[in-house]
């Protein structure tokens, strides 16, 4: 880590609003050194908000429609993902709101939540990762396998959501797939 980047300093502190969007890919950007620590978290924000950007492009008649196979409702399907961070929240005592109802959550309701625990998980993982704690106390693994799984499980219910899009006859814009991949920028 820089001494520009260390906790403490004047241009860093550990909340959210101090980690880019952007892994650094093009120009000048691509010259810099490896910030390991800065863009591990930057990943790992990238990875909660593109749930909610999938989330966001669910068109409405789909959110609670039955799946065509065996499996959860869309809404069911992001109740769970919500539930799954919600409980590592708790394990973790930080803030953490509500569970969500996955037979009557509204989307606005979903996405809210998803939103407010992504800034909240990464404020917890972005402070583990500047002190160095190698475990965030009251959770099951270390810090940057408890980063991982969370990553991996909304990756492969983000896949569960597609499909299911896919298999009602919904394809997603061209945009939206380019953002969930990650070539063109989060925010709309």
């Amino acid at each position: 880590m820089t001494a520009a980047c260390q906790p403490g300093s004047a241009s860093w502190s550990l909340h959210l609003t101090d980690v880019p969007r952007r892994v650094y890919r093009t120009g000048d950007m691509a010259k810099k050194p490896l910030d390991l620590e800065r863009e591990v978290i930057e990943a790992f924000s990238h990875a909660l908000e593109v749930t909610e950007v999938l989330v966001a492009a669910v068109p409405d008649e789909y959110w609670h429609a039955p799946p065509l196979q065996k499996g959860r409702t869309i809404a069911g399907i992001v109740a769970h993902v919500y539930g799954l961070r919600r409980t590592f929240t708790k394990m973790a005592k930080a803030p953490v709101g509500d569970a969500l109802p996955s037979k009557t959550v509204r989307k606005a309701e979903a996405l809210a939540a998803l939103g407010e625990n992504r800034l909240v998980l990464v404020d917890l993982f972005t402070g583990a990762v500047l002190r160095g704690e190698g475990r965030i106390p009251g959770m099951p693994r270390r810090t940057a396998m408890m980063m991982a799984y969370l990553m991996q499980h909304e990756a492969h219910h983000r896949g569960h959501i597609t499909r299911q899009l896919s298999e009602y006859g919904h394809k997603l814009s061209g945009e939206v797939t380019m953002r969930i991949w990650g070539w063109r920028k989060l925010e709309s």
